[in-house]
């Protein structure tokens, strides 16, 4: 058994070595990050620590958004344009980048990132209801401090109302991610998975779970699994990176945009009241059955096209 990732060594050797180029990868990109914010925010090295130490505030929030970025790039975007690289020597189509969806899939798509808020929402109330046994009741309230936490991040990062303010965050919170999640999880793990489960199915869900999981935010878990779930199953329909890139890109960014217009007073909700219909269960129930619809279509608009080619 070869113990260099190639097209023709097993799926754990893969996988192996991908999380070798992600921890290498990370650990790079977080030093040279280090070194570059130096200069690039006047500090020492000393004041960058402390600064990243103490609680987000406006002073440090371009700080911070600074090191997200660095982080999805050692983390999401090399260690996989390594591991295509390795695989087949030509990452444009190593991840079907060389292949576009159908103009009316991505159009369902869009419909479909909407249509489904609803159902989304309803199942981020579920999660949060859920809790813990008694005897987890200290990871219990560990797990609230850190979503509490996360929450207050996200708050003051998308509560800046200036349109530069817009395009970082566009950029960050909607771009980067788009590319570099799923050139990770449905690029890399879900077809690796495939390949060892030898089950499309069991490969979407396994790596939906881990793509839900590797967020570390249990109150979002089940609306991320879903989610990952519709993720997989575009990529695996239309052959195509696209068109999950798409849809995850604008899942994230219309949060970003209604954040921004509420911050700007436009829109009295905010981005996590966006699509929420407070249980009503007709209208949620009406706007899971469109979004079936909508995916019956794409599935069979893009199960044709295969077979004519």
């Amino acid at each position: 058994m070869s113990i260099i990732p190639g097209k023709n060594s097993k799926p754990v050797v893969q996988l192996f070595w991908f999380f070798v180029f992600v921890f290498t990868a990370a650990l790079f990109t977080y030093l040279l990050g280090m070194l570059l914010a130096i200069p690039l925010f006047s500090s020492s090295l000393e004041g960058i620590q402390s600064r990243m130490g103490q609680d987000p505030s406006e002073t440090n929030l371009n700080l911070l958004l600074y090191f997200q970025f660095i982080s999805q790039l050692g983390i999401f975007i090399i260690p996989p344009l390594l591991f295509g690289w390795f695989i087949k020597k030509n990452n444009f189509y190593f991840f079907q980048l060389d292949r576009w969806p159908l103009g009316r899939s991505v159009f369902y798509v869009f419909l479909i990132a909407f249509t489904i808020l609803p159902l989304i929402n309803l199942l981020a109330l579920w999660n949060q209801e859920l809790q813990l046994p008694e005897a987890f009741s200290k990871m219990q309230e560990w797990i609230e401090s850190r979503e509490l936490a996360a929450k207050e991040v996200t708050q003051l990062i998308l509560g800046r109302s200036s349109f530069s303010a817009l395009a970082v965050n566009l950029f960050v919170i909607a771009v980067i991610p788009a590319i570099g999640e799923e050139l990770f999880f449905r690029g890399v793990l879900q077809k690796t998975f495939a390949v060892w489960f030898n089950n499309i199915h069991i490969s979407i869900l396994v790596t939906s779970i881990l793509f839900s999981a590797l967020h570390m935010q249990f109150f979002g878990f089940l609306p991320r699994l879903f989610l990952g779930l519709l993720f997989g199953y575009y990529f695996y329909w239309s052959r195509s990176m696209w068109l999950p890139v798409f849809a995850h890109f604008v899942n994230n960014g219309a949060a970003v945009i209604v954040a921004f217009l509420a911050a700007r007073g436009q829109v009295e909700m905010n981005y996590e009241e966006f699509g929420n219909y407070n249980q009503q269960i007709p209208i949620i129930v009406l706007n899971t059955l469109l979004s079936v619809a909508l995916l019956f279509f794409i599935q069979k608009l893009e199960r044709k096209r295969m077979q004519s080619q």
